[in-house]
């Protein structure tokens, strides 16, 4: 069930900006961070709180969330999974890129020819 939730790329972003203990995290603030809608960042944060990967404080009308000591474990051994996802898509966008300037080049000796 939560497994699920970390394929999504934009929920699995969401979740890594939890990890920023510096920032008071509620639901519209991360909704904009990530780049889903506050109705999706509600539904995903009341499944991690069911998971017992985030806790939440009210403060007045302002319900902050944070991660539990597992969630900030899990948080954490994710990083260098996103690390070396980043370094990929890098490298997939590198090729892609030198793919490109090579066709271009063999089309523009056909033309020459």
């Amino acid at each position: 069930m939560v497994k699920e939730l970390f394929v999504r790329a934009k929920t699995y972003k969401m979740f890594l900006l939890l990890k920023d203990g510096s920032r008071q995290w509620f639901g519209s603030n991360l909704a904009r961070e990530s780049g889903l809608t506050y109705v999706y960042v509600t539904q995903v944060l009341t499944k991690l709180g069911n998971a017992g990967l985030v806790r939440f404080e009210s403060s007045g009308r302002t319900k902050y969330v944070r991660l539990t000591e597992s969630g900030a474990s899990l948080a954490s051994s994710l990083e260098p999974v996103q690390k070396a996802l980043d370094n990929l898509e890098t490298q997939l966008a590198a090729g892609a890129e030198l793919e490109k300037k090579k066709a271009a080049e063999e089309e523009k000796e056909k033309t020459k020819n």
